[in-house]
Order: structure tokens, then C-alpha cells, then sequence
């Protein structure tokens, strides 16, 4: 008898302290409403896991090699599955995990939505779940956080896996602590750091934005990889440049934690000054770092957001990938309209809560 079950997990927005959060400071965080699915099949067998997304397929074992030997384009989904199987104990079962998507909007090949962490939470979700853990509740949770952050960092050599506790938590969140969860080099270092129980320095603060004002975001076609890019920022400390890097890290997070005041405060006008000075901070990362962060459609982005009276900046890690920006809730139509007019592609997303049980074959029960 097989069983089965369907997850999914939001996107996110990259909302303030890029690249600062690698060392120490503060990310904060949007879930949003695009999401990545993952349907979980099972049945009494020897830890065999198939895994796809539609258009491929590859097979994984009990060793960890066999995840590392995925195709690239399943690596995320293999570490994950890998990694969550075995500290939920899956072992006796075969798994046949499909995962699904609607991150990427129509005309543009990337849009910064974290596809990859979506995909590795979704995964590791849907397997705490087979192995009997609610989402919805906060057992496991610091479990579920801890593995989706080693599977995504492992997948991805490093980065500050902030995207993945959005996609888990949902919502708006301030998180601390990031810097203190290990990078592993190998899925068997992976599992011997979930064994220490790494996500207990995570501090994760929800918040929300005043009344009356929107996140929005804009595609700009152009994909953007942050991999190597947070790489980059992380090699510059151990060059000439490091104390350059250290002013405009302790610059960002000081903008970052301005910012998070600001949103607990809910004053709109607070939020948006902090909000343009943290984007403002990004920027400057460029000739620093040697990277490339404003790119001419980002600029046209940016610029068009303003015209409309918006807040706006880059998302994430730069060079591609989208923008957002804070508007009031009666500007939101009209600034997507002077996007789309601009050859750029609102996102059109809302605030969306995190990972969650959306079809149990298993009972026959549908979950909102």
C-alpha cells in the first residue's frame, strides 16, 4: 500500500540586511505568496528516495554520495530529502518525492523568490511529515528549520540560508543568529551538525508593515546567482580590503536594526526612511566588493518604483534577479502598471504564511 501527501512552501522577499548576515547581522525577511510544491509518496522498502521535478529524475540512497551525485538542477531537492530522511528516521520506507513550482513569473527566467530554498523546505517538510510531525504546530520545528538551512548551505556552498526560515516560518521576520549555524562541506558533515541541535541560536522575530502600505516586486528578466556572489563578500575578509568590508557591515546592520524599529513602531514614514537607507547600504557593497549590484534594469526598476512615489531597492544579493518597494495600498495598481509599461514584470505577490500540509492522501483530510 502506498500513501501520500502534498506540501508547499512560500517564496521570499530579501527585504533588508544582505550579505551582512553572513557575519552576525541581522536578515530580514518576507514569505510571499508564489509557492513550491512537493508530493510525498511512500512505502515499506529500504531508504530508497526517487526524486523529480517534471522534466527530470534521479535516484538516491541510504549513502550520502548518492544525493551528492544528483544533477545540479536536483541538487537542493536531493540534499534535502538526503538529509531529512535520515534525521526522521525514514529509513525502512522508499519515498517518491515530486516537487512543483510557480516562483518564476511569465518573461522572466529568474526572479529572486528563493526557488531553491522553497524546493528544500517544501522537502524537508514533507518528509518530517511522513515521519509523523504536524507543520503547523512548533514540535519539530527547530528540527525542520536546522535541517532545510544544512541541506541549503551544503547544496549551495555557503550563503546565509535566511530565505529558508522565511519559507518556514512565513510572514515578515527579523533573524539573528544565522552566522552561528555551521556551513558543512559534505551531507555526512551536514548530519553530524543536526545532531547538535544548531538552530537553538536562531532568534526569530515576527513583524508586520504599518497599515495602509505594500511590499511589491518587479521582476527584471535577468537571473542573478547569489552563491557565488556571497562567496565573493565572504573571500573579501581575508584580503586588503577588510576593514572596509567590516565598516560597511557594521554600516548595514545598523540600517537593518533601524529598520526593524521602525516596523515595531508602525510608523509608515519611519519604514520607509529605514528602508531606503538599508538599500542605499546595499549599493555601496558594490565597488567594495568588486560586485556588481545596480544593474541597469534594476536601476530602471528602482527609478520607475519612484516616480510613482514609492520606496524602493534591490533585493537580495544584486546583479539581477528583482526589486521591491513599499507603496501605499492605493499606488500598488498603478506601480505595476508603469512596470509592466517599463518592459519589467511585476511578481504581483502578498505576504503569505510558511510551509504548510496542503493534501493528505493519507487520511483524506485537505488543509487551508
Amino acid at each position: 500500500m502506498s500513501l501520500d501527501l502534498t506540501v508547499s512552501a512560500p517564496g521570499k522577499l530579501f527585504v533588508a540586511g544582505e550579505y551582512a548576515a553572513t557575519r552576525g547581522g541581522t536578515a530580514v525577511v518576507a514569505a510571499v505568496s508564489r509557492r513550491v510544491s512537493c508530493r510525498a509518496s511512500w512505502r515499506p522498502g529500504r531508504g530508497r528516495i526517487a526524486i523529480g521535478d517534471g522534466a527530470r529524475r534521479c535516484m538516491i540512497g541510504t549513502e550520502p554520495a548518492t544525493a551528492e551525485a544528483a544533477p545540479a538542477e536536483l541538487r537542493f531537492v536531493a540534499f534535502a530529502a538526503w538529509l531529512a530522511a535520515r534525521s526522521g528516521g525514514l529509513e525502512g520506507i522508499d519515498l517518491d518525492l515530486e516537487t512543483a513550482g510557480d516562483l518564476d513569473a511569465p518573461g522572466a527566467d529568474k526572479t529572486g523568490l528563493g526557488g531553491s530554498a522553497a524546493a528544500t523546505v517544501a522537502v524537508v517538510t514533507a518528509c518530517r511529515a511522513v515521519a509523523g510531525e504536524d507543520p503547523a504546530s512548533d514540535h519539530g520545528a527547530s528540527t525542520r528549520v536546522a535541517t532545510a538551512i544544512l541541506a541549503h548551505r551544503t547544496a549551495q556552498g555557503g550563503g546565509s540560508a535566511a530565505d529558508v526560515v522565511a519559507s518556514t516560518c512565513g510572514g515578515i521576520s527579523a533573524i539573528t543568529g544565522l552566522d552561528r549555524i555551521p556551513s558543512p562541506r559534505s551531507l555526512a558533515e551536514a548530519a553530524a551538525a543536526l545532531g547538535a541541535d544548531p538552530a537553538r541560536a536562531l532568534v526569530v522575530e515576527r513583524l508586520a508593515l504599518p497599515v495602509g502600505v505594500s511590499l511589491e516586486a518587479v521582476a527584471t528578466g535577468r537571473a542573478a546567482r547569489t552563491g557565488p556572489r556571497a562567496s565573493r563578500y565572504g573571500r573579501g575578509f581575508e584580503g586588503p580590503e577588510r576593514r572596509v568590508l567590516e565598516v560597511w557591515t557594521e554600516g548595514m546592520e545598523q540600517a537593518t536594526r533601524l529598520f526593524v524599529g521602525a516596523l515595531r513602531c508602525g510608523v509608515a514614514e519611519q519604514v520607509r526612511q529605514a528602508f531606503a537607507a538599508s538599500g542605499r547600504w546595499l549599493e555601496r557593497l558594490a565597488p567594495i566588493a568588486t560586485l556588481p549590484i545596480l544593474t541597469p534594469r534594476l536601476r530602471l526598476a528602482v527609478e520607475v518604483a519612484r516616480r510613482e512615489g514609492a520606496v524602493a531597492r534591490v533585493s537580495g544579493a544584486g546583479g539581477g534577479d528583482c526589486a521591491i518597494a513599499l507603496v501605499g495600498d492605493d499606488h500598488a495598481v498603478a506601480l505595476r502598471s508603469s512596470w509592466r509599461a517599463a518592459g519589467l514584470v511585476p511578481l504581483a505577490v502578498v505576504l503569505d504564511r510558511g510551509a504548510r500540509v496542503d493534501a493528505d492522501g493519507a487520511r483524506g483530510v485537505l488543509r487551508g
